[in-house]
């Protein structure tokens, strides 16, 4: 009984260092494999590059040039309306396209020659038989078609960029292809080419001369 304890003893003793003798031979193979992990991740990191993107330097803003001003437009003066009078009104020469016409200006508005259109109505006036239009008035009866007939010529021109008021009416040469006129606020302009009559305001039924 004695030898079959010790032997078994022996055995399990033997059995306990076997087992202890393993782990002490394992033990420094995973230290290896886990200090190999820990370089190799180590490694790693130190090869991936950084997010962080370095900081941008600071662009220096360079001055942005002033944007280019429109030329003026033409400047428009006022003449001295003494030197148009003729008689009881006043009275101008006006040129556009190349092309003159008259116009005079009374208390009671102004008209001017011109070109009518082919739809303009014809007008009557006493003594004179109904006839196509040949001027155009603005003024206290409104806008409307008339006669230019026994009014002595015009003695001196209105120039391109210039304004004359008078009476009732005010009339600008805005440029060497238009003149634009106004009373009693009714408008109408003489336009090139050829000397065309454009009503700006309403026309009204009314053919007695200014």
């Amino acid at each position: 009984m004695k030898r079959t304890v010790g032997l078994s003893a022996l055995v399990a003793a033997l059995a306990l260092v076997g087992c202890g003798g393993e782990q002490e031979a394992e033990s420094p193979s995973s230290t290896a494999v886990l200090k190999s992990a820990e370089s190799t991740a180590a490694s790693e990191a130190s090869s991936e590059p950084s997010s962080e993107a370095p900081a941008e330097e600071p662009q220096s803003e360079e001055p942005q040039e002033a944007a280019e001003e429109p030329a003026p437009s033409g400047e428009i003066i006022d003449v001295d309306p003494e030197g148009y009078v003729q008689g009881q009104s006043h009275m101008f020469r006006y040129t556009v396209g190349g092309e003159s016409g008259e116009c005079y200006i009374s208390d009671k508005g102004v008209a001017c020659t011109g070109q009518a259109p082919e739809d303009a109505p014809e007008v009557e006036m006493a003594p004179l038989p109904r006839q196509k239009p040949g001027a155009i008035a603005a003024g206290e009866n409104g806008l409307y078609y008339t006669i230019f007939e026994g009014v002595p010529p015009a003695q001196k021109d209105l120039e391109p960029g210039q304004r004359i008021a008078a009476g009732a009416g005010v009339c600008t040469a805005e440029n060497a292809d238009l003149l634009r006129c106004e009373s009693n606020g009714k408008s109408f302009s003489i336009q090139a080419p050829g000397k065309k009559i454009v009503p700006e305001s309403e026309l009204a039924p009314v053919f007695d001369a200014q």
